[in-house]
């Protein structure tokens, strides 16, 4: 079912090597895997913001930049989803919301 390609068998049926429209799909997939990462951290995030306050000291005396970077929360998220979520629920600016107590954010969610 595999073709040759530049001289060696590829796993990949022929008619896949024939299309023009691989320029359009493989990014789309990418695309798609992207975007579930994002979903499956941002479940992450609210699971690991809700357990904690579970826990009276979890977050008080940190800001919610520290939280994260200390679980390893990747600067797609914390930039793209985080940070301005936190700057919408105290209406300040994206500059300032990394510092904003991390406890006082789980309360809103």
């Amino acid at each position: 079912m595999g073709s040759i390609v530049q001289g060696r068998s590829s796993p990949l049926p022929s008619r896949i090597h024939k299309h023009t429209h691989n320029h359009i799909v493989f990014p789309l997939v990418r695309l798609f895997f992207s975007y579930e990462q994002k979903v499956l951290a941002m479940d992450r995030f609210h699971g690991e913001a809700l357990a904690a306050l579970e826990h009276p000291t979890e977050g008080r005396d940190e800001t919610i930049g520290e939280w994260l970077a200390k679980r390893g929360y990747h600067e797609s998220i914390v930039g793209g989803w985080i940070v301005p979520f936190c700057a919408a629920v105290w209406s300040s600016p994206t500059a300032a919301a990394g510092a904003m107590n991390a406890r006082a954010l789980f309360g809103f969610l």
